[in-house]
C-alpha cells in the first residue's frame, strides 16, 4: 500500500462550488456536475489541434436535477420524473411516477435501479444483458433485443453494477456476461445460458456496494471489508481475493482499475494485480467519485469538484492541459474573447497554426460553418467591440460553447493568400 502526507491545500479563488454530483467525462465528451439548486454545469475536452482548454463550465440551459448517472458514454441527469439525457435531443427515461435512481450500460444495452428497488433493461440481448433468455439452441423464449422492462430476479435492489444488482438482503444477483459466473465453452449450449447468463445469485451474503469487469470484480461487505474476484482467463473460474482495506463504503472504477472510498473520505485503487496492492490517491474528504479509464473526479464534503489523471484535453476542468497526480479543482475557466477594445477586429484561419498562436494570447478559435475563416464569407467584416460582445453572448449560450479569438495579422494573410489565388488567370 503507498501513503502519501496529505497536505491542505486551499482551493483556488475561481473553483466552483456547490457542488452535489458530478460525472467524469470520455474523450470528447462532456463533463458535467449538478449544483445545489439544481442546474447542471458541463466543461467539453479541447478539440485537436487546440493548445488550450475551452472555456468552463458551462450552464445547460432547460435541464435541472438531482444527480447524474453514464449510460455507456451518455450522460443523464436524474429528476423527479426519471432521466434527461444530455444533449437535449437524447431521449429522456421516463418510468411512470419512479424516479431513476443509478444506471449501467454500454450504448448498445441500458439498466436503471429505480426508487421502487426494481431494475429495469432494455437493448441488444446477446448474451442476457437485459435479463432475459437470448437466442440460443435450446433456450426457450430467447429474445435478441427488448423493451424496458423488469428483471424479475432484482427485486428489492438497492445497489446496480453491470448487469449484477446489490440486493437489501444483502445478496448479489447477476445475469448477462460478469466475472463472476461459470462458463461453459460452447456459447450455443443452452447450458450456457443456465449457468452463465440467467440470473443467479453470486458471491457472499452480506454485500452493501458492487463493480463488475469482464474478468474482475469486487464487493464490499457489511464489516466495510473488501473482497474482490479475479479471473485470468475466460474459461476459469473467478478466484477470491480479499483486499487488506478497511471502512469501506463505495466501490467504482476509474484510472483503468477499482476505485474505493472510505468512510474518512479517502481514496484507493487496485489496478487488478494479483498481490492485492493498493494505491492510495492524493485526494481527501471525498463525499462521492466518477471515474473513466484516464481520470477520475470527485465531489468534497465541502462541495468542491476535484479531478485527477490525464488531462491533455483539459478533462479535468482546471483550466490547463497539465496531467495532475493530485487532485486538482474543477474551476470557474473564463479565457478573454477577443484582445481588449478595438474599434475594427477580424476574425482568424481555423489553421492548426493559427489555433496555437491564437492560444498563446489565451484565446481560441472558432470553427465555421461551413469550415475555412470565421466570417470569411461575409467577406471579412469588420467586428467593432459591440460585434464582439455580441458574438461572445450567443457562444456563452450554448450549451457545450467554443471560443473566439481575433488573430488581425493571421487573419489579413490568409485573406490575402486567397485573393492571390482567385486573381490567378485561368489556364489557357
Amino acid at each position: 500500500m503507498i501513503a502519501f502526507l496529505a497536505l491542505a491545500i486551499a482551493a483556488p479563488p475561481n473553483a466552483v462550488t456547490g457542488v452535489v454530483d458530478v460525472v467524469a467525462s470520455y474523450a470528447g465528451d462532456p463533463g458535467c456536475l449538478v449544483k445545489t439548486d439544481g442546474s447542471v454545469w458541463c466543461w467539453r475536452e479541447t478539440p485537436d489541434g487546440l493548445d488550450g482548454p475551452l472555456p468552463g463550465p458551462i450552464r445547460v440551459e432547460g435541464v435541472s436535477g438531482t444527480g447524474l448517472v453514464r449510460l455507456g458514454q451518455q450522460i443523464c441527469v436524474l429528476t423527479t420524473r426519471g432521466a434527461d439525457c444530455l444533449p437535449a435531443s437524447e431521449p429522456v427515461l421516463r418510468f411512470g411516477k419512479r424516479r431513476v435512481l443509478d444506471a449501467s450500460g454500454n450504448g448498445s444495452w441500458s439498466c436503471v435501479l429505480l426508487d421502487d428497488r426494481t431494475v429495469e433493461c432494455q437493448g441488444l440481448n446477446l448474451n442476457g444483458e437485459i435479463g432475459r433468455p437470448p437466442v440460443r439452441q435450446g433456450v426457450a423464449g430467447g429474445i435478441r433485443s427488448g423493451p424496458w422492462a423488469p428483471v424479475d430476479a432484482a427485486q428489492g435492489a438497492v445497489g446496480l453494477a453491470e448487469t449484477c444488482a446489490v440486493l437489501e438482503t444483502g445478496a448479489l444477483v447477476c445475469w448477462g456476461p460478469h466475472a463472476l459466473g461459470p462458463v461453459r465453452a460452447d456459447p450455443d449450449a443452452a447450458a450456457a445460458y443456465v449457468e452463465a447468463v440467467a440470473p443467479r445469485n453470486v458471491g457472499p451474503t452480506d454485500i452493501t456496494d458492487a463493480e463488475v469487469a469482464p474478468n474482475r470484480a469486487c464487493v464490499v461487505r457489511k464489516d466495510r471489508s473488501v473482497l474482490c474476484f479475479t479471473r485470468p482467463k475466460v474459461e476459469a473460474a473467478a478466484k477470491e481475493l480479499p483486499l487488506d482495506l478497511k471502512g469501506v463504503v463505495e466501490v467504482g472504477r476509474g484510472l483503468g482499475g477499482f476505485v474505493f472510498r472510505t468512510d474518512s473520505g479517502e481514496l484507493y485503487g487496485w489496478d487488478g494485480n494479483a498481490e492485492g496492492e493498493l494505491e492510495r490517491y492524493r485526494v481527501t474528504e471525498v463525499k462521492s467519485f466518477s471515474g473513466v479509464p484516464t481520470h477520475l473526479c470527485v465531489v468534497t464534503k465541502v462541495g468542491h469538484a476535484r479531478c485527477l489523471g490525464q488531462n491533455d484535453a483539459g478533462q479535468l476542468g482546471d483550466g490547463t492541459l497539465k496531467e495532475a497526480a493530485e487532485a486538482t479543482w474543477v474551476v470557474d475557466h473564463r479565457p478573454e474573447l477577443a484582445p481588449g477594445p478595438k474599434a475594427e477586429v477580424f476574425g482568424c484561419s481555423a489553421s492548426d497554426a493559427s489555433r496555437r498562436a491564437c492560444a498563446k494570447q489565451g484565446l481560441a478559435c472558432v470553427m465555421s460553418d461551413p469550415p475555412g475563416y470565421w466570417r470569411f464569407g461575409g467577406g471579412g467584416a469588420k467586428c467593432d467591440a459591440p460585434c464582439m460582445e455580441r458574438l461572445g453572448d450567443e457562444l456563452d449560450m450554448r450549451p457545450i460553447p467554443t471560443c473566439l479569438c481575433t488573430c488581425d495579422a493571421d487573419y489579413r494573410e490568409a485573406e490575402a493568400a486567397l485573393q492571390r489565388r482567385l486573381d490567378q488567370p485561368p489556364p489557357p
